[in-house]
């Protein structure tokens, strides 16, 4: 349901694929993210609304992408 591809040339980024998710979790997840104060960049796209693909893009200070956004999930 979630794909994670590392990105090769920003240290502690990531971009996540959320598979068959709707967009009310995915604007949740953004604004948790906004929030906290590791994270230097989030940005949500999603291609068409009839295709329910949604891309997550994070960049944080300090920690792995994957256990900042396991916090956020946790959290909501």
């Amino acid at each position: 349901r979630v794909e994670l591809v590392k990105d090769p040339k920003l240290r502690n980024a990531a971009t996540f694929t959320m598979l068959k998710d709707d967009r009310m979790c995915s604007e949740r997840t953004f604004y948790q993210l906004l929030k906290n104060r590791k994270v230097l960049f989030a940005v949500y796209k999603m291609s068409h609304p009839l295709d329910q693909k949604i891309e997550l893009k994070v960049q944080n200070t300090d920690t792995n992408p994957l256990a900042l956004i396991q916090q956020v999930l946790n959290n909501l």
